[in-house]
């Protein structure tokens, strides 16, 4: 019986040792604020002025409410489109997502007019989550 209860404690302590996960990752109430960004393809000379002379990009905000364990990493899943796949194709190519969930677009971008919704991926130690639709920028 003492050999039996040995066995067992000895089973469950091994069985005890399972690594956890490191961190946690919540996105429930991930969002970027404003939600959309408004590329303007004719600038306006007052508001930007100073776009246009250093030829700066749009950038859009950084996400917020992203819970979890640092370093979180941002990635690119896909966008769609009221202009269509191939507009959706040529706008993905001109698309940057930085570190901090930041994304960027030229200045004067080749996509058409049109609406774009991106979806982003977020990841950190053991844990990702897919956020479909976050944002969505529209050139006018």
């Amino acid at each position: 019986m003492k050999q039996l209860m040995i066995l067992f404690l000895a089973i469950f302590a091994l069985a005890a040792c399972e690594k956890p996960t490191v961190g946690f990752l919540d996105v429930k109430n991930a969002a970027f604020t404003p939600d959309t960004l408004e590329i303007r393809t004719v600038l306006d000379p007052k508001k930007d002025a100073n776009r246009e002379k250093n030829q700066a990009p749009w950038v859009s905000g950084a996400i917020q409410s992203v819970l979890g364990t640092d370093p979180k990493v941002y990635e690119f899943v896909r966008v769609t489109s009221t202009a269509g796949e191939e507009a959706a194709s040529l706008f993905a190519s001109e698309l940057k997502v930085y570190g901090n969930s930041r994304m960027e677009v030229p200045l004067q971008p080749a996509a058409p007019k049109g609406s774009y919704r991106i979806t982003l991926k977020v990841r950190n130690e053991g844990y990702s989550a897919l956020l479909p639709d976050i944002f969505t920028f529209i050139i006018k």
